[in-house]
């Protein structure tokens, strides 16, 4: 008898549209202070000044996962994590839904979709699955 994914709480700490184009579809594991400073200036900052303060985070206890889309040269594009599991393997199981939203006539600058959640520290494998709603 397989044994159930264990569910792991997480924390939103930014949801939000980037106006540059900071590369493909990618999942960051950010497990350090340098990483998420690198992160938050580069990523997050990286068209806005002043910049935002980064939130804390406390590497001993917690780790940053941050999803960015790929770029979209419109708006009504946004991501969200929509679980997050430990599986029988010990292997996280991360689930991020794309939305693509189709009602509305959007008119918006070109973006990329990212957010960014805290979780309790985890420094195994991951395995990333999305999936995409057209609404």
């Amino acid at each position: 008898m397989a044994l159930a994914d264990t569910s792991i709480a997480f924390t939103t700490i930014d949801s939000d549209y980037l106006t540059g184009d900071s590369g493909n579809e990618s999942l960051m594991v950010v497990q350090n202070q340098e990483g998420y400073d690198k992160l938050w200036n580069t990523v997050i900052n990286a068209d806005v000044s002043p910049g935002f303060p980064e939130p804390g985070v406390n590497f001993a206890q917690q780790t940053v996962l941050a999803f960015l889309d790929s770029w979209h040269p419109t708006g009504g594009y946004s991501v969200a994590f929509k679980s997050i599991s430990i599986d029988s393997n010990g292997v996280l199981q991360v689930m991020v839904q794309k939305t693509q939203e189709t009602t509305g006539g959007i008119a918006a600058a070109a973006m990329q979709p990212v957010q960014v959640v805290v979780i309790p520290r985890f420094t195994g494998d991951y395995v990333l699955h999305v999936s995409s709603l057209v609404k």
